[in-house]
């Protein structure tokens, strides 16, 4: 398996979101360690660390002309020439001015989507990457972005403050997180990461 084109972005409280490249099925970054399996369309993504984090398992096909579909939230790049402001829209600017919803990220909870699952079309075919709504506990979401491709955030919204993600010099960031009784009394450094989530690969390119 070619793992070049996976990638692993950490996000922290009060830090900027760390980007890299998986290297023998295992990437580190902001003091997690994760390893990527994968048996034919199944994905297996074991993940070990402290603290609050988003974790987000990326799929780069390098298609020609790609076309991005998250069923009931984004349909390409939500066409700005004719939807205007007010709908998010996937583009190379960043604008979140508003009514503006421009950004080249894009990201939702896999549970609000139409059905679990981000697509990513083009001249070659297709690739998808499907992630159950919930492991245990744990929220997944459902990203896209204009150079990263599409990808499976494993989070707790409510908990690790995903849903106040913001963009700082176009460049996801996510605000100081506030104290939480529930991760103090379960460790005196934070929550603790240490399980895996299986996703499912689909598509008629190769990778």
């Amino acid at each position: 398996m070619d793992y070049r084109r996976f990638a692993l972005s950490v996000l922290r409280p009060g830090s900027f979101e760390k980007h890299v490249a998986f290297e023998g099925g295992v990437a580190s970054a902001w003091g997690l360690s994760a390893r990527l399996e994968v048996s034919g369309n199944d994905l297996k993504l074991s993940i070990q660390g402290r603290g609050d984090a988003v974790v987000t398992l990326w799929l780069q096909p390098g298609l020609s002309d790609p076309f991005p579909f998250v069923p009931g939230f984004l349909l390409g790049c939500n066409r700005p020439e004719d939807t205007g402001p007010g709908y998010p829209q996937l583009t190379d600017d960043l604008d979140l001015t508003p009514p503006n919803l421009k950004s080249p990220f894009w990201g939702i909870r896999a549970d609000r989507a139409t059905a679990p699952v981000v697509f990513l079309f083009g001249r070659e075919g297709m690739r998808a990457l499907a992630v159950p709504p919930y492991t245990q506990d744990v929220g997944n979401g459902l990203r896209v972005c204009r150079k990263r491709g599409i990808g499976s955030p494993i989070s707790d919204p409510a908990r690790q403050h995903a849903a106040r993600m913001t963009l700082r010099n176009n460049r996801p960031a996510c605000p100081p997180a506030k104290a939480d009784k529930r991760a103090s009394r379960a460790s005196p450094e934070g929550i603790i990461l240490d399980g895996h989530c299986r996703l499912t690969l689909a598509g008629g390119c190769c990778l």
